[in-house]
């Protein structure tokens, strides 16, 4: 588990620089696209979160399956079962949507004011043309 978790600090780290990147270097004056595909690309991310969520035994399996190789299930009376039952499993997902749902609507609302800054100042600077 802890491997688990590493890779997904790395990856985690790699997804943040990357963006950081892109704000930076490759697109300094379309930042507002930038995080309208960030939100358009996490809400299908999230859709697909929602839906393991209406499943979340299957889906429970089925992860466990593709990452560890090694007997997953353990019996009732496991150290590892009564330390995080089922429910706790639950409420972790429910945290992680609900986290990446404010990211993702935060994404939107960013590039909405974005947009409405940029346009905003390309009336400004028509203004000032035309004042001179």
């Amino acid at each position: 588990v802890k491997g688990f978790v590493f890779i997904g600090r790395i990856l985690l780290f790699c997804l943040l620089a990357s963006f950081l990147g892109f704000l930076i270097v490759g697109i300094a004056n379309r930042k507002e696209q930038l995080f309208l595909y960030g939100g358009i690309f996490g809400a299908v991310i999230l859709l697909f979160g929602f839906v393991a969520m209406l499943g979340f035994d299957q889906s429970f399996e089925l992860m466990h399956r593709l990452f560890f190789k090694t007997q997953w299930r353990f019996s009732e009376d496991s150290l590892l079962i009564k330390t995080f039952p089922y429910e706790f499993f639950i409420e972790r997902a429910k945290m992680i949507l609900f986290r990446f749902s404010v990211f993702v609507i935060s994404c939107f609302a960013i590039s909405f004011l974005l947009r409405r800054v940029s346009a905003v100042h390309r009336k400004a600077c028509y203004f000032l043309k035309r004042l001179s």
